[in-house]
């Protein structure tokens, strides 16, 4: 439980947690080649809308050169590749794989305690984020064009839905409960304000919602 939070802080009351017996999950890693016109990214949310609840799935859009690469992570709740590769396999479709690996590891390997060092030396970027409800063709292109436009910025893809969306929108302080995607989009330096604003202004007209944690300019 949280009181406050007004302006993104509060003070935590209380915590209840319902732990879920997980030993192994099944952890695909894959880059793709993205279509151009957008159609990749309209893929990937659609098949992420209706994948099975054990799936998680986050990717990462970038230029290279004049390639648009997607580089996928993609977690699934299974004790088997046996039963881990189906949930995977629609994403080998979306475009042309150009690598891929699916392992069966260790949940605690996927959350180690390195992070908890001092966060120190990160290059500086400017960063803004929308929630989706659904992305339209017109909306998967326009997240292709912030990579490859003259903002030239990197744009990540967080399925969101499942279980998330169980919880009611008043139940708790994030109350985004019936989208499926949280896309963020970030420029680094020599980049700044003005070459976000151009990459993301077609992507952003269309969010419904935001997520404080990811947003430069709040």
């Amino acid at each position: 439980l949280v009181r406050g939070a007004g302006a993104g802080a509060g003070i935590v009351v209380a915590f209840e947690i319902e732990a879920a017996e997980q030993r192994n999950v099944g952890v695909a890693q894959l880059v793709v080649e993205a279509h151009p016109d957008g159609r990749t990214v309209r893929e990937w949310t659609s098949y992420l809308a209706q994948a099975p609840r054990e799936l998680s799935a986050a990717a990462v859009v970038f230029a290279e050169g004049r390639s648009v690469l997607m580089s996928i992570t993609a977690v699934v709740a299974a004790e088997s590749l046996r039963r881990a590769r189906p949930a995977v396999e629609p994403l080998l479709a979306i475009g042309k794989v150009l690598e891929h690996r699916t392992d069966l590891l260790p949940y605690p390997t996927l959350v180690p305690t390195a992070h908890l060092n001092p966060n120190v030396g990160q290059q500086r970027g400017t960063t803004t984020n929308g929630l989706f409800a659904a992305l339209d063709d017109a909306g998967a292109r326009a997240v292709t064009r912030a990579v490859t436009g003259p903002g030239r910025a990197v744009v990540q893809l967080r399925s969101l839905g499942g279980a998330v969306n169980d919880v009611a929108p008043d139940a708790t302080a994030y109350p985004h409960r019936h989208q499926d995607t949280l896309i963020v989009a970030s420029v680094f330096p020599p980049q700044a304000d003005a070459a976000l604003n151009a990459a993301w202004r077609a992507v952003g007209a269309r969010a419904d919602g935001a997520y404080v944690n990811f947003e430069s300019r709040p």
